[in-house]
């Protein structure tokens, strides 16, 4: 920054290219996901966008309330660390039922 309060344009850039790479990762898995329920599940493509369309709209409104949870919380951790550990044990018991409940024979 310099003394105005503005981001030079080193930051500016540093910004940009960090969250490219973020993007095109991300378009990369929609459009492996695209090809994988069309070509190899038979779903139409009609249907795939409005699946991806209401994830969308589910993406926007769960970052609303998280944003808000986290605005809400003070703890002496932080402030996001504790839904961030909250989803880790989510995450966590998804998974283990995800590999030990599951049917292994082909």
């Amino acid at each position: 920054m310099n003394g105005k309060g503005r981001l030079n344009n080193k930051t500016k850039y540093s910004y940009m290219f960090g969250d490219l790479g973020c993007c095109l990762m991300n378009y990369m898995l929609i459009n492996y996901f695209m090809f994988y329920c069309t070509n190899m599940l038979g779903i139409s493509i009609a249907a795939v966008g409005m699946i991806m369309f209401i994830a969308r709209i589910w993406d926007a409104i769960n970052d609303i309330g998280v944003g808000a949870l986290v605005d809400r919380t003070h703890t002496k951790v932080g402030k996001s660390q504790t839904v961030d550990q909250m989803v880790c044990i989510a995450m966590r018991s998804v998974m283990f039922n995800d590999v030990f409940s599951s049917c292994w024979c082909f």
